[in-house]
Parts: C-alpha cells; sequence; structure tokens
C-alpha cells in the first residue's frame, strides 16, 4: 500500500530505505529480506526491526544468516501470550559466525548460485503444479456435471452455471438433500463461563 509522503514524515521511525534489512519480530520471528531499491523510502509496520548495513557483502551474508540458524534461534526467544514476537533488545544482542570478508565473498558467490538454480527449479514447479490444479479441477469439473460416459446423451440443465447434464441426471436444490444452518453468531456470554 502506498502512503503520502507527508505520512511517511509522520512515521518517520518507521521509515526503512534500499537496501535495510527488514527482519520479522513476530511468527516466525528472524525472518529476514534486503528492501529493494524499487523507492526511496519505504513505511515498515511495527513488527519489523529495521537494520542498516553499510557493508553490502556483510548485509548479503546476515541476511542468509537470519533466515537459517537465527530465525530458529529467534523464534525459541520469543515471547508473549496472544502474539509471539521478539524484542530488539535480544536481537541486538544475538551472535554472528562471521568468516574473513574474502570468504564471505566466496560463501555467498557459491549461495547466490546454488539458490538461484533451486529458485528456479521452484518455479518451474509451481507452474507444474499450477497446471495440474487446473487438470484435477477439470477432471472433478467434468465427472460431478457430465458423468463418466463421454457418449452419454445429454440435456439441458435449464441452470446457466451447469450447462447441459446427462439426460438421466437430474437438479435439486441442496435444501431437498439435508438441513443447512449458519455458523453460530453469539457472542462467548451466550455459551456461560466455561466456554465453548
Amino acid at each position: 500500500h502506498f502512503i503520502t509522503d507527508s505520512k511517511a514524515d509522520i512515521l518517520r521511525r518507521h521509515n526503512a530505505f534500499p537496501f535495510n534489512l527488514a527482519i520479522a519480530k513476530m511468527m516466525p520471528a528472524g525472518r529476514c529480506c534486503e528492501i529493494p531499491d524499487k523507492f526511496e523510502r519505504y513505511v515498515v509496520s511495527a513488527d519489523v526491526i529495521r537494520a542498516s548495513v553499510s557493508n553490502t557483502v556483510l548485509r548479503h551474508f546476515l541476511n542468509y544468516a537470519f533466515n537459517t540458524y537465527i530465525k530458529v534461534w529467534a523464534n525459541a526467544e520469543t515471547s508473549g501470550s496472544t502474539r509471539a514476537r521478539i524484542n530488539i533488545e535480544k536481537l541486538k544482542k544475538f551472535k554472528f559466525a562471521l568468516p574473513n570478508q574474502n570468504e564471505m565473498e566466496f560463501i555467498l558467490n557459491k549461495l547466490d548460485r546454488e539458490c538461484a538454480e533451486i529458485d528456479k527449479a521452484i518455479e518451474a514447479t509451481k507452474a507444474s503444479i499450477e497446471e495440474y490444479k487446473k487438470l484435477r479441477q477439470a477432471i472433478i469439473t467434468e465427472a460431478v456435471t457430465k458423468g463418466l460416459d463421454p457418449g452419454v446423451e445429454m440435456k439441458d440443465s435449464r441452470t446457466g452455471y451447469l450447462g447441459t447434464i446427462p439426460s438421466k441426471w437430474g437438479v435439486k436444490k441442496l435444501r431437498f438433500f439435508g438441513s443447512c444452518q449458519n455458523g453460530i453468531s453469539k457472542g462467548a456470554e451466550s455459551f456461560g463461563t466455561k466456554g465453548y
């Protein structure tokens, strides 16, 4: 969602900028991403910790670290009775395992290459999954509206969304199959002190 510059000025404590790290405070706490440079600034919610790390290599390395072992630690450190979250003070105290700059660059190059290949495979798989979902839906729709015999004689159902149906099939309204009822719309006080 977009907000005006004046509103962003009012919310300046929540302003984030390109290449900042945005770290989730809520479950799963510790998820992290690098803010893109599509806009000059962004406004993040109160459930996001913004970290400004000037060293590009270190920032990229920390992003990977946050999304692995730090996320596990952060989730273990969350607290809250209704919506568990980690606070910034705990997060600031977390220690990172850091190699020297050259080794960090080597690790990042390898991770970027391998993750790009995996991401490409994931996208291809997602496309395949979507095609299978469409195929599954088409098979179900065909079976429950046309039957299994492709040569069966058809008739007009006189119901727009059904179209033609097998000539020996009937059309009935849901109410003829049993009773229908809306969900419960009463407040908790209607159920007594023990709840429901």
